[in-house]
């Protein structure tokens, strides 16, 4: 989660270690792209092919690595010892359902258990199996997307990062990010919410414009279709300011799934002339995948009306070549939209905005170019205008926004800038539950309170609870970053417990243990037989936006 810190326009000033430098990282599934902070404001780095966008894989040959458009140009021919679909790995457990879909659906590699439960690739290295973790892999892409920058910098190294994650993340996948982090040696200021670090982006862009008043609320809607999942945010900004309202998402609907309908389509039409499944090989279903996936780009633009899928030797020497319409395209992804919508009036539902209200709707991810998609969104949300837009916004180029946010962010928090004020407040979308011992020789009087109340000693105002042993610390739409204290009356050594509050609308996916951890609170004065008052705080980290509970006070 953001924190309400200070902001800058696009006039950054440094003024510490000019040989070090800030970035914002945007950790997509297929692609993922590097914004550098720098005196003139953000600028997206270039790779080695000259390109923004990098591919998000790791490929092992013998004792070689390749990382990005290195491991791109020989992923087919070495789809054994490829590493893809981190973001949909990073921090899961093998045996969650959600995971063995993601495997076998759309990984070539081989995966196993590694033993703390995790996604693993046996990988030859050398002649040798050797078991990578997705978190080590992740660090490795980290790094080499760090390499990108020194060397469009002419070695200007990086000190400091910020790095985007959806807001769906749980506390496992936000730790094995900054996990990676520290493996690739990059100082992670903080993970950022993909829609804030887009939302922030557009904020300061606007700004510098001046388009925000004091006290009316601008209302917008962030629309983000990417590789892999689908979100809808609303956003609302005054001058110097915004706030997160609200944030629905499709965690499993993005561009994948409709070169994927495509490819269904064309691979049925294949076995039933040749006998064959294009889907029982693997380089015959990544030839296949790439090739809807160009269909669907040729498709998108308004006014296209058809197309041609041609792959050569689709299996064995049989080639397959077929003319696809725009109409039927639609009919295949039709399915696909509609699952579009109920994230969109979800996200105004829990924002308590009219989609009339709403000053702009903004697009963000490559998906978002389908035609058909904007006018579905349009349709959704009453907007009323001419192609190609149908009355949405492209503001912001939809494949850098959220790594221009995230750098944006890391100037930020970061010593080496000087910015602008502009106050970030997002929203918890996970809410969390504590549970404590009963104490035993009497009842635990509990206190709540000092959200942001409290100094930096701690001190605050606080609610009598009485003698409840739970409470929903953090909940599903309050602002964040913050810190809760709660106060007991014990004599000797007590457990807190955290956990996702489903029951208060916490979305953990199927299989995955809802319990974020145990903490022990000991160390009470020897010798006391009275009851004494213990403080402990707890706060969603500031630095790294992970769930924490500080040492107690003993008052």
């Amino acid at each position: 989660w953001s924190s309400d810190v200070c902001s800058s326009d696009l006039r950054t000033q440094k003024h510490t270690l000019p040989n070090m430098s800030v970035v914002g990282i945007d950790f997509g599934n297929k692609n993922g792209v590097i914004a550098q902070a720098s005196r003139g404001g953000v600028d997206c780095v270039l790779n080695e092919n000259s390109k923004r966008l990098n591919e998000w894989m790791v490929s092992f040959q013998g004792k070689a690595r390749s990382c990005g458009a290195q491991a791109a140009s020989i992923a087919r021919s070495n789809y054994k010892n490829t590493i893809t679909s981190m973001k949909r790995l990073i921090g899961r457990q093998f045996d969650e359902p959600e995971v063995q879909a993601e495997l076998k659906q759309w990984c070539h590699f081989k995966a196993s258990k590694c033993p703390d439960g995790t996604v693993g690739v046996d990988i030859n290295y050398d002649g040798e199996t050797v078991v990578v973790s997705i978190t080590h892999a992740l660090g490795m892409m980290i790094k080499k997307m760090c390499q990108i920058s020194a060397d469009a910098t002419q070695g200007m190294g990086v000190a400091e990062a910020v790095i985007s994650v959806p807001a769906y993340f749980t506390e496992a996948q936000r730790r094995a990010c900054l996990d990676a982090c520290k493996i690739a040696e990059l100082n992670c200021l903080r993970l950022m919410h993909e829609p804030t670090a887009v939302a922030l982006s557009y904020g300061i862009f606007k700004s510098v414009k001046s388009e925000f008043d004091e006290t009316k609320p601008k209302h917008v809607m962030f629309i983000d279709v990417g590789e892999a999942t689908f979100s809808a945010t609303v956003v609302s900004y005054v001058t110097g300011k915004l706030y997160v309202k609200s944030c629905k998402f499709d965690a499993d609907l993005g561009g994948r799934d409709f070169d994927y309908a495509i490819a269904q389509s064309v691979a049925a039409k294949f076995q039933a002339k040749h006998k064959e499944d294009p889907w029982q090989y693997p380089k015959s279903a990544m030839k296949l995948l790439a090739q809807c996936e160009k269909a669907k780009k040729d498709l998108s633009p308004h006014g296209v009306k058809e197309t041609t899928v041609f792959i050569e030797c689709l299996v064995g020497d049989y080639d397959w070549s077929q003319k696809l319409t725009l109409d039927d395209y639609e009919g295949l992804i039709a399915p696909l939209l509609e699952r579009m919508k109920a994230p969109v009036l979800g996200a105004l539902e829990e924002a308590g905005v009219a989609a009339a209200d709403l000053d702009s709707v903004e697009l963000t991810g490559g998906t978002t170019r389908i035609a058909a998609v904007k006018r579905l969104l349009a349709t959704t949300l009453g907007r009323d205008g001419p192609p190609p837009l149908y009355g949405l916004q492209t503001t912001m180029n939809a494949d850098e926004a959220c790594s221009r946010g995230c750098a944006l962010q890391a100037a930020i928090l970061s010593t080496r800038f000087r910015v602008k004020d502009f106050s970030i407040f997002d929203r918890v979308h996970q809410p969390v539950r504590l549970s404590w011992d009963q104490a035993t020789n009497g009842d635990a009087a509990a206190a709540t309170g000092g959200d942001d109340a409290e100094d930096e000693d701690g001190e605050g105002d606080g609610t009598d609870a009485g003698a409840a042993t739970s409470i929903t610390i953090f909940e599903a739409g309050s602002e964040t970053p913050k810190t809760r204290r709660i106060t007991f009356r014990r004599g000797e050594e007590f457990t807190i417990a955290a956990a996702y509050d489903v029951a208060g609308g916490a979305v953990v996916p199927e299989g995955v243990d809802p319990k974020l951890g145990t903490f022990t609170i000991s160390g009470m004065p020897k010798g006391n037989t009275d009851r004494i008052r213990v403080l402990v705080k707890h706060s969603l980290d500031r630095k790294s936006t992970r769930l924490n509970s500080s040492h107690p006070r003993y008052l």
